[in-house]
């Protein structure tokens, strides 16, 4: 049914569509769940992401000490 989505725009997601029509949009900031080896890669989207502290009192990945 791909003509059904291109007429009715069906290959736009809900986000997408809230984000095209102005409804405000909030960014993270803060991060509680992902350790700061791996949040670093999220700062190509999230610029001001900072980690919690609760983040930096995990055990060392093994094999990255």
């Amino acid at each position: 049914m791909y003509e059904l989505a291109k007429d009715y725009n069906l290959d736009v997601s809900l986000f997408e569509r809230l984000i095209n029509n102005g409804f405000p949009v909030v960014t993270l900031d803060t991060q509680h769940r992902m350790r700061p080896e791996v949040s670093v890669f999220m700062k190509y989207i999230y610029d001001k992401l900072e980690n919690h502290s609760s983040v930096h009192n995990r055990v060392p990945i093994r094999g990255n000490e």
